[in-house]
C-alpha cells in the first residue's frame, strides 16, 4: 500500500435597477471579455483592482456592516485567486454607474479594474447592484443585481466573484467549491468538508476509525472514501444529500476510489487475487471490468477530464512510477522517469497537466507537475517539509496539498505554477491531510 498516502429613495432605486437591466446587461452581452492574463502562464502579472467601500443607495444604519465589510470580503475573494493585486488606498466612489466615475483618476492610481456597488435595504431584504469596470477602456465588464437576506451578502459577493472570473477568464472560478479532507486526532481519522478557502468546516464522519482517500462524484453529491470501520479497508460511498450509501468490498483490500467524470461509477483498487489491481465499478459496487492488471501493485487511479484515459501508479518497473492507460486502445505508457518513487497523480480539470508526488534523495518528498506527454516536468514545492496529496481546484488555477512545513501535516494551497503557497485549513487540532477539491 502506498506509504505516502498516510496522507466568496425607492424611486431612485427603481430607476437604478431599470437602468442596470437595460444598459448594463446589454453592454455586457456585447462585451468581448478581457484577456488580461494567460492563466496557463506560470509567470503571472497580477491585475491591479480596486474595490472601494460600497455606497448606500438610501441611508440605513442596518447596512453599516455590509458597507464597511462587504468590499473587504470581495477584496479577499479576488486576492485569494492569486490573479489580482488589490489597490487598497483608493478613495471613495462618487457613484456606481459609469457616468459618475472618473476613470482617469483611477488609472493614475494604477487601477485597471474597478468594482462599484450600491446597496439598499427594504423590509429586511437586501438589494445589491454591483459592477466591474475596465478603467483602461472606460468600459463596463459585467453588472449584476442580487436580492436576498442581508445575512447572505457574502453569498452574493461569491456569486459576483464567480461571474467576474467567467467574464475575464472563461471559467466560473472556485468560489462555490468545497474541499473534503482527513483530520487525525486521538488515534482516529475522520472526514471534514470546508469552503474553498478553508472556512466553514463541518464534520462528515465520526466512526472512531480510519477514513482516508476521499473522492467527489462528478456532480458533488456523493463522496467515496476508504474506511477501516469494519476492520479491513473498504470503500464507503456516502450521499451528501441524504442518508443513502453503499459499502464496496471485494477481497481484503479496497482502496483509492476515483469517480469517473459524468458517471455514477468509479475506478478502485481491489486485491481479489494476490496482487492489487484497478477495477471499474458502479457507484453501488458492482464490478464492470478490469482496467489495469499486472504482476505488480497498481494503485491510485485518476481519470482524465474526458474519461478516456486513466493515470495510475504501478510497481511493475520496480519502484512506484506513474503510468497512463488509454481506455480505448488499451495502450499503457510510463510517464515518470525522474526519481525512484512517484505517486498520487491528479489530472488537471482541462487535461493539460498532471500533478504528482515525487521522492528523490536530493529534494525529499515534493509535488511536481508534468504534461501527459511527459514534457515540462517542474517541481512545485521545495525546501519546505514533506509535500503530498495534490488536488486541483475546479478551474485548474490552484492546487491544494498536504505539507509538514509547519510541523504536523496541514492542508496548504498554491497556484498551479507553485506560487503563493499558504496554509489553507488553520486552527484545527491534530493533523490534516488528503484534501480533495470538489468539481
Amino acid at each position: 500500500m502506498d506509504i505516502l498516502k498516510r496522507k466568496f429613495k425607492i424611486y431612485f432605486t427603481v430607476f437604478f435597477i431599470i437602468y442596470l437591466f437595460f444598459s448594463c446587461n446589454a453592454f455586457c452581452k456585447n462585451y468581448k471579455g478581457l484577456k488580461f492574463i494567460d492563466v496557463n502562464n506560470p509567470f503571472i502579472n497580477k491585475i491591479p483592482v480596486a474595490v472601494p467601500e460600497f455606497i448606500q443607495i438610501e441611508s440605513n444604519p442596518e447596512l453599516a456592516d455590509i458597507v464597511v465589510n462587504g468590499h473587504k470580503y470581495l477584496e479577499y475573494l479576488l486576492k485569494f485567486t492569486s490573479y489580482f493585486e488589490i489597490i487598497e488606498k483608493n478613495g471613495k466612489l462618487a457613484g456606481v454607474v459609469g457616468s459618475r466615475i472618473d476613470f482617469d483618476k483611477w488609472k493614475k492610481n494604477g487601477v485597471e479594474l474597478l468594482v462599484t456597488s450600491g446597496v439598499f435595504l427594504k423590509d429586511d431584504i437586501l438589494e445589491m447592484e454591483i459592477r466591474l469596470f475596465d478603467t483602461i477602456k472606460n468600459k463596463l465588464v459585467i453588472g449584476k443585481r442580487y436580492k436576498g437576506k442581508s445575512t447572505d451578502y457574502k453569498k452574493m459577493l461569491r456569486r459576483f466573484a464567480s461571474s467576474c472570473m467567467f467574464e475575464l477568464f472563461g471559467n466560473k472560478g472556485l468560489f462555490q467549491s468545497k474541499i473534503v479532507f482527513v483530520s487525525a486526532e486521538k488515534g482516529s481519522k475522520d472526514l471534514y468538508i470546508c469552503d474553498f478557502d478553508g472556512k466553514n468546516i463541518k464534520r462528515i464522519t465520526n466512526d472512531k476509525s480510519i477514513a482516508i482517500s476521499p473522492s467527489w462524484s462528478y456532480d458533488n453529491k456523493w463522496l467515496a472514501y476508504t474506511s477501516y470501520k469494519r476492520g479491513i479497508p473498504e470503500i464507503f460511498v456516502k450521499s451528501l444529500k441524504s442518508n443513502k450509501g453503499y459499502i464496496i468490498s471485494h477481497g481484503n483490500l479496497n482502496i483509492t476510489p476515483a469517480w469517473k467524470p459524468g458517471s455514477f461509477s468509479m475506478a478502485a483498487v481491489f486485491s481479489i487475487n494476490r496482487d492489487s489491481d484497478i477495477f471499474f465499478v458502479s457507484g453501488q459496487g458492482k464490478i464492470i471490468n478490469t482496467i489495469v492488471k499486472s504482476w505488480g501493485i497498481d494503485v491510485s487511479p485518476c481519470f482524465s477530464p474526458d474519461g478516456k484515459k486513466i493515470v495510475f501508479v504501478s510497481g511493475r518497473s520496480g519502484g512506484p512510477q506513474i503510468y497512463i492507460k488509454d481506455l480505448d486502445s488499451k495502450k499503457v505508457k510510463r510517464l515518470t522517469f525522474e526519481g525512484d518513487y512517484n505517486t498520487s497523480p491528479s489530472w488537471s480539470p482541462l487535461g493539460e497537466y498532471i500533478v504528482f508526488v515525487g521522492k528523490t534523495a536530493k529534494h525529499g518528498i515534493n509535488i511536481y507537475s508534468i504534461r501527459p506527454d511527459g514534457r515540462d516536468l517542474k517541481m512545485l514545492t521545495s525546501n519546505s517539509g514533506e509535500n503530498e496529496d495534490p488536488t486541483w481546484s475546479p478551474d485548474g488555477s490552484l492546487i491544494a496539498f498536504t505539507s509538514t512545513r509547519a510541523g504536523k501535516k496541514k492542508v496548504f494551497v498554491m497556484t498551479r505554477s507553485g506560487e503563493d503557497q499558504r496554509m489553507l485549513v488553520c486552527n484545527m487540532a491534530g493533523s490534516q491531510s488528503d484534501p480533495a477539491w470538489s468539481h
